[in-house]
């Protein structure tokens, strides 16, 4: 049961938008940070009756360091085994993740396992992220072609547009993802028949 909960998952949230900056001096990139992936995927877990289990492998280690400037810093590194369970059946997935830490407080330990939790979401959805959630998707979109074979099953199959709209979260068919053609095709395939 918990892979076909993912699996439903999967279908609803397909890409996160990268959110914060991690770095220090001219060594920055962006990131996608846990509270964004959670924005994007929480509800859908709640909907399907899917929790996140966190737990602790073995003992972490925190490595004392100083920052360039000669502040203490402490580095927790941990292993976490992140259980996705079913409340319904009690199914479940678990994901064995190796996580790390900085801080120059008390904080790297929470840290880590938020790490842990937000690394074990992106590779069980498999999700992308990226920094630009329109322009990445407005490359894949359909083609002419395959917006005009969506447009004659609506009508066919006397479908309202506007649901597979608010479903995928597009403005107009012509928006759809690649991905995303065959799973409508066949839907409005089968209300033709």
């Amino acid at each position: 049961m918990i892979y076909k909960k993912i699996n439903e998952i999967m279908k609803k949230v397909e890409f996160v938008t990268k959110d914060g900056m991690l770095g220090f001096g001219n060594n920055k990139f962006s990131v996608v940070t846990h509270d964004k992936v959670l924005s994007v995927v929480r509800q859908h877990f709640v909907d399907e009756g899917v929790l996140i289990l966190p737990s602790q492998v073995e003992k972490g280690v925190s490595i004392p360091g100083k920052t360039a400037k000669g502040g203490d810093i402490i580095r927790m590194e941990a292993l976490y085994d992140v259980t996705f369970l079913a409340a319904e059946d009690g199914s479940m997935l678990t994901l064995r993740v190796e996580a790390h830490a900085v801080d120059n407080g008390d904080k790297a330990p929470s840290k880590c396992v938020t790490y842990a939790v937000k690394s074990a979401i992106l590779k069980v959805l498999s999700l992308q992220s990226g920094d630009d959630y329109a322009n990445e998707m407005r490359l894949n979109t359909l083609t002419d072609k395959q917006t005009s074979i969506i447009a004659k099953l609506l009508q066919k199959s006397d479908t309202d547009a506007e649901a597979i709209l608010d479903y995928y979260g597009v403005g107009k068919i012509s928006e759809l993802n690649q991905d995303n053609f065959s799973q409508v095709v066949e839907r409005l395939q089968k209300k033709v028949k």
